[in-house]
């Protein structure tokens, strides 16, 4: 299963998301032109501050997709040229 996750373009923000019975809490913050996530799975954490990379997961499903080239994602086009995606069992 392919799902977006909707962003908006804030330099710093935090959201949640639930897949069938585990939370995810997403943390992404945005340093020196560079975009951070931070991921936890039921409170237990999976990636601390990871660099976030076009087409690389960011942990287990969880990936920026550029729709205009092949760019690192940066804040301000989070929510239209970059796009968070859950690819779930691809």
């Amino acid at each position: 299963m392919i799902t977006e996750i909707p962003l908006s373009p804030i330099p710093n923000q935090a959201f949640s998301f639930t897949n069938g019975t585990d939370e995810y809490e997403v943390e992404l913050n945005s340093r020196l032109n560079k975009l951070y996530a931070t991921v936890k799975k039921n409170n237990e954490n999976v990636v601390c501050n990871r660099i976030c990379r076009n087409m690389t997961y960011i942990c287990q499903w969880l990936i920026f997709a550029d729709q205009q080239g092949n760019t690192d994602p940066v804040y301000t086009g989070l929510g239209s040229r970059y796009r968070l995606i859950w690819a779930d069992g691809i």
